[in-house]
């Protein structure tokens, strides 16, 4: 393999990079700028150089670096997931962030934090290792582009006075800190369950000693906290995603004046909100389990309440592993969700769906791209040579993770074109098109 082949692939796609921010007036992303959503996020083709950039980066160093010193650095990952939870724990960003542009020392940040000064120094230069926080003077650290997602977007005072209320309207924090405390403690429990499952359906089951699923679990007495973080969590990495995606999943169907869309598994229907703003003349119906009920209210009560009060959105309790009881609406809309249960499960959710559908409506589902990382037999490579087929890290990003992710804690999975057009098959409806993005939009008609 060449390097030198590698190295081509880089510099095209950074000439390309930057000539799509040349042409709106603003320079390509740097570590130093906070940046949230900047060009090319909503932008598949100009998002693909950035995949195509990550996937040569990322397989020059594979290919240069020792072996074993990858095999150990995967293996040792999970400790870079730990060093972020204390950093999200003990609010070190947003402390950073007060001190302003000339950083703060990490004596002052652990007087601030409650962190003792040594564990703040080692985190922060761990993390800043890996372009996380940036040190500007020894044991001084300021925010960058990666460590500005991490604030909570309020003042540090009411952080630390209201800590339960910390994650509303939240950044990535959310999610840092809902994988360390609910996730990763689950994931040793993987081997096992490959093992020998026994009388769990999950490794998640596995680890808690409980038949409840997930859902169930949150809306138990003292998981209240959880709930209302994962409901955070959904709507923060709802922001992560241009509105664009959405809006554009059910456009081209050019839905006439009225026609109902049911979001099912909406937690808050922030998806829905997209869909309100960009298509205020159609009907919504937001359906989730019960619990979710008042935090959804809440949350369309801030947002656009206008929508309750004249009746275009409407607020729904439903499990749609029940009978839908919404006939015949023009589309049925999953956002990231369907990837949380088993196949057979799949068909089932689905075939509810179809007993409900009339002869015109669709199904319409957001999930995460999957590819293989080969060449499909009969067919051509769509990306340069000698890149994996799905741009290893670069295209997979962070649904690679989070199939396995959906593996520990639900026995579920990320899906191929492939896969959704055989459940589609045995759940009544057919697959029509497979739109790639950032999401891939799968969009099915009835049988």
């Amino acid at each position: 393999m060449s390097i030198a082949r590698l190295i081509d692939i880089l510099a095209t796609q950074n000439a390309a990079l930057e000539a799509a921010y040349a042409k709106i007036g603003k320079a390509a992303p740097d570590l130093e700028t906070p940046e949230r959503l900047g060009v090319g996020d909503s932008d598949f083709e100009v998002a693909r150089i950035r995949q195509t950039l990550v996937a040569a980066a990322n397989q020059i160093i594979q290919t240069v670096r020792p072996a074993g010193e990858t095999l150990l650095l995967e293996t040792f990952g999970v400790l870079s997931t730990n060093a972020l939870g204390i950093a999200e724990e003990f609010n070190i960003a947003d402390v950073i962030a007060e001190a302003g542009p000339e950083g703060l020392h990490v004596d002052a940040i652990s007087a601030k934090a409650g962190l003792d000064v040594p564990s703040v120094e080692r985190i922060l230069r761990y993390l800043a290792t890996r372009h996380i926080f940036k040190e500007v003077k020894p044991n001084v650290f300021v925010n960058n582009r990666i460590s500005e997602l991490m604030r909570k977007n309020k003042p540090l005072k009411e952080i630390i006075a209201k800590p339960n209320s910390r994650y509303e309207n939240s950044s990535l924090a959310t999610a840092i800190s809902l994988v360390n405390d609910d996730f990763v403690p689950v994931a040793p429990y993987l081997s096992k369950f490959v093992r020998d499952p026994g009388e769990w359906e999950t490794p998640f089951n596995m680890a808690h000693q409980t038949q409840a699923k997930l859902w169930d679990w949150y809306g138990q007495p003292g998981n209240e906290y959880r709930m209302n973080r994962f409901a955070a969590f959904m709507k923060s990495a709802g922001s992560e995603f241009p509105e664009e995606i959405i809006s554009d999943a059910i456009a081209a169907l050019s839905l006439p004046p009225g026609s109902v869309v049911v979001d099912l598994g909406a937690s808050t229907g922030h998806a829905t909100l997209t869909m309100y703003r960009s298509f205020p003349n159609l009907k919504y119906i937001v359906e989730d389990l019960p619990e979710l009920e008042s935090v959804a209210r809440n949350f369309w009560n801030s947002e656009a309440p206008e929508a309750l009060t004249n009746g275009t959105v409407t607020i729904k309790p439903h499990s749609f592993l029940e009978p839908q009881p919404v006939k015949n609406a023009s589309v049925y809309f999953f956002r990231v969700t369907l990837h949380n249960w088993p196949d057979k499960k799949v068909v089932d959710i689905l075939r509810h769906l179809r007993d409900a559908a009339g002869p015109n409506s669709k199904l319409v589902a957001l999930e995460a791209p999957q590819g293989h990382t080969c060449v499909m037999s009969g067919q051509k490579s769509q990306v340069p040579e000698p890149l994996l087929e799905n741009l290893g890290i670069g295209g997979t990003s962070l649904f690679g993770p989070l199939d396995l992710q959906m593996w520990i804690m639900f026995n579920a999975r990320e899906r191929t074109e492939e896969n959704f057009r055989s459940i589609g098959a045995a759940s009544g409806w057919k697959l029509e098109s497979a739109k790639p993005g950032i999401l891939t939009t799968y969009t099915f008609s009835v049988v």
